[in-house]
């Protein structure tokens, strides 16, 4: 791609509440660029949660919590490059500012989506991870990929494939794991970063919330909550709760599994199916998306109405699926 050849000032963005996928992906190319003599930059809307805090001691990483900043950002910058997102409203604060921007705008994902996100675009729905996408661009490209940067993509292959044991790894990202460790990636590295490092505090909330799980649907449906009074009560962050939907899907006979969290304004949300239910159909009714068997929105309501929102579209695909 002659953009990512010919910039100077980068911008490499995920997408609201960042996971390993896009903040590895996003490191990796960083990394790339900046080698080239690029100054590019990576940028969150909110800190770098503490479990991914090991990828990006080297990087330039801003935090931008309101559009005034992002236009600044935008004003000073030359090309930007939205990795695992393809919904302009997933951008937060820079979502504005980028609909504005006179340069470029590149799309790297693996999302289903109904229109391009740019004119530019790089996307691979059968791809396990967009870390793979990035793989194969600096490879096409000729960059190399040092130790951390490969790291990184490992990070984000394991985010999306969790762990390589979820139904999209294949012999595509196996292969490609191969390329990363003969680049200088340590699994054992990026395992105790990841998976060795929770607080009592989120053992506790954890705790709490198994608690308050209820099966419903003869048990097809499994429904937990994490709320504020839980996180208060505990001194757990939002951080310790991203892989409590995954607790859910784990129990024999389940076939969705749906997360909530309150958060300041509204409540998140996180599904998980097993086909022919689709957590896509249900993410997509509340300003959400993803994965045909992986997916997330938000609810503005309060937590009561987002629980009787959720399961009636859950109904109503538990329906659809034994049709």
């Amino acid at each position: 791609m002659n953009a990512l050849r010919e910039c100077h000032r980068p911008l490499l963005l995920g997408h609201i509440q960042i996971d390993g996928d896009a903040l590895g992906a996003a490191v990796a190319l960083s990394r790339a660029l900046r080698v080239r003599g690029c100054a590019p930059c990576v940028v969150l809307e909110e800190p770098t949660p503490k479990i991914f805090d090991f990828l990006v001691p080297e990087e330039t990483v801003l935090v931008i919590t309101d559009e005034e900043s992002a236009n600044n950002l935008v004003a000073a910058a030359d090309l930007a490059i939205v990795l695992d997102n393809n919904a302009w409203s997933r951008l937060g604060f820079m979502e504005q500012a980028l609909r504005n921007a006179t340069f470029p705008v590149i799309c790297i994902d693996h999302h289903p989506a109904l229109v391009p996100f740019s004119a530019l675009h790089f996307v691979d729905t059968r791809a396990a991870a967009t870390g793979l996408l990035v793989l194969e661009l600096l490879e096409e490209l000729g960059w190399p990929l040092d130790a951390m940067g490969a790291d990184a993509l490992y990070t984000a292959f394991v985010n999306d494939t969790g762990w390589f044991r979820w139904s999209n790894t294949d012999a595509r990202v196996f292969a490609a794991a191969e390329r990363l460790l003969r680049a200088g990636a340590k699994p054992e590295r990026v395992a105790a970063a990841l998976g060795q490092r929770e607080s009592l505090a989120g053992k506790k909330l954890l705790g709490r919330f198994l608690e308050g799980v209820t099966l419903s649907h003869n048990g097809r449906l499994a429904l937990g909550c994490v709320t504020h009074a839980m996180f208060a009560s505990t001194g757990a962050t939002r951080a310790d709760s991203e892989d409590f939907v995954n607790q859910l899907r784990s129990i024999e006979g389940v076939e969705i599994a749906a997360f909530l969290r309150e958060e300041s304004s509204g409540v998140k949300l996180s599904f998980r199916t097993r086909a022919p239910a689709s957590a896509l159909r249900l993410a997509l009714q509340f300003e959400g998306g993803g994965h045909v068997l992986a997916a997330g929105g938000r609810h503005l309501g309060p937590l009561q109405a987002t629980l009787d929102a959720v399961n009636r579209a859950v109904s109503e695909e538990l329906e659809r699926a034994q049709a």
